[in-house]
């Protein structure tokens, strides 16, 4: 995604002299979409953000577990399988995972 716009900067002082009451400023930034007509007092600057589309969009998590027919089914997660799981999900989406035991 890429965004265009204009931010402006208002002098907290005047050096032009004494100015009107509703030229005063408390050094707050206002943005416009597009390019302002300016005071002596303020200066505008044109800020193009680029934001790759991947930060807009949510991770889905999903698991499959599959037990066999007939067969004798895994009653726990090997450390090692552990420590693989949380490393992936932590390089591909930024966040943590521990794996901790439950009673059935």
């Amino acid at each position: 995604m890429k965004a265009e716009f204009w931010v402006v900067l208002t002098a907290k002082k005047s050096k032009y002299g004494p100015e009107p009451k509703e030229w005063e400023s408390d050094g707050v930034p206002t943005v416009r979409m597009n390019k302002p007509a300016t005071r002596a007092d303020q200066v505008a600057v044109k800020i193009v953000a680029e934001v790759p589309d991947t930060y807009f969009e949510k991770p889905q998590l999903q698991a499959t577990i599959r037990i066999p027919e007939g067969g004798k089914a895994r009653q726990e997660i090997v450390a090692e399988m552990q420590a693989h799981a949380a490393q992936d999900l932590r390089e591909r989406f930024g966040i943590e995972v521990s794996f901790t035991e439950a009673s059935v």
